[in-house]
């Protein structure tokens, strides 16, 4: 499956080149997150320890608005104005993966709940 994805180069003000991608992390029937990410760099392949710059968003129009900022700040700030430290970069992934994963939990638990009439399952003595 190709997931969507839109990507441009941009030179720095500090004179270097950068990557900025982004990309539908997850999508289900009723949710998508998507991160946008900027990279020193580095050719055809980006590796993540690469990854300077993170934001996460629910939806396309919001992700390409993301997108379209982030291009412009690489283009016209310092650097130091909005890289993020690897650690800031991981925790905010996990934070953003988590909050998706837990909201489709959610939700597969109240489908459940419409599904079966609210009734838990029981065991094979029939108790719940």
């Amino acid at each position: 499956m190709v997931r969507p994805q839109f990507t441009d180069r941009a030179k720095g003000k500090d004179g270097r080149k950068y990557l900025v991608s982004t990309i539908q992390f997850g999508k289900s029937e009723a949710s998508e997150i998507w991160e946008t990410a900027v990279f020193d760099w580095a050719g055809f392949f980006t590796p993540s320890e690469n990854q300077r710059y993170t934001m996460w968003t629910v939806d396309a129009v919001l992700a390409r608005a993301a997108h379209a900022d982030a291009l412009q700040r690489v283009k016209t700030e310092p650097a130091d104005s909005w890289m993020m430290a690897s650690d800031v970069i991981e925790k905010e992934r996990e934070t953003a993966i988590g909050s998706f994963q837990q909201e489709e939990s959610v939700r597969y638990y109240e489908q459940f709940q419409r599904d079966f009439g609210g009734q838990g399952l029981t065991d094979d003595d029939g108790d719940s």
